[in-house]
């Protein structure tokens, strides 16, 4: 029998892979299309941003310091994505996270920490969810 993950779960892990292809200045729009609700979220960037969702990604890579990345990439690509009632939450823990991360060099502890301050979880579990989405 298989786990059904929920819809949140999916959704978080899914802004983690767009963060992750941001850092390494993947093709934003092929990681978009890998999600179902695809149209619905580049509206959504979109009309947020007022930019188109390539040139906004592109903006973001071009950010020297990897805290502030963090902080941009979630406003424009984890938030709008997420339950109202999440936001503020996870606004509250990247803005923490990005405090964190402008030391670490290696795009896989990056990982485990932006998943562990998205979930609220340790970090041992944020690894291992990491692990599958790497």
């Amino acid at each position: 029998m298989q786990a059904k993950i929920p819809p949140e779960l999916m959704r978080l892990t899914w802004a983690v892979k767009m963060l992750r292809e941001i850092e390494k200045g993947g093709d934003i729009m092929k990681a978009l299309k890998s999600n179902r609700y695809f149209e619905e979220y580049v509206l959504t960037i979109e009309k947020e941003s007022g930019k188109a969702v390539d040139d906004l990604a592109a903006e973001i890579r071009a950010i020297d310091d990897p805290g502030e990345r963090l902080i941009m990439a979630t406003r424009y690509f984890v938030l709008p994505i997420l339950p109202n009632e999440l936001q503020g939450m996870v606004k509250e823990r990247v803005e923490k996270t990005a405090q964190e991360i402008r030391t670490i060099k290696s795009p896989k502890t990056m990982a485990i920490k932006i998943m562990s301050a998205l979930l609220g979880i340790d970090e041992d579990a944020a690894e291992a969810i990491v692990s599958l989405v790497m």
